[in-house]
C-alpha cells in the first residue's frame, strides 16, 4: 500500500519508518483505498504511527468481491 501510493504522489513521507527503526504496522485493504496517512499527534502519544484511511465507496463493485492475493 505505501509503495503503491508513493509511486502515485512520490511523497517521501510514505516510506517512513512505522517504528523506532522499521515499517512493522500493516494495514490491509481493497482496491478502493483512495488514500491514507500517518497520524503522528500527539507527539509521543505511541511508539507507533496510526493510520488514517480514505476509501473511494464509489468504485466498489458489489456484484464481483475481491479475492485474496
Amino acid at each position: 500500500m505505501a509503495w503503491h501510493l508513493y509511486e502515485k504522489t512520490k511523497g517521501e513521507i510514505l516510506l517512513a519508518p512505522t517504528a523506532t527503526d522499521d515499517r512493522i504496522d500493516q494495514a490491509w485493504v481493497s482496491g478502493p483505498l483512495a488514500d491514507y496517512r500517518l497520524l503522528d499527534q500527539p507527539s509521543g502519544a505511541s511508539d507507533h504511527h496510526c493510520l488514517g484511511f480514505t476509501l473511494d465507496t464509489d468504485i466498489i463493485d458489489t456484484d464481483s468481491p475481491w479475492s485474496y492475493r
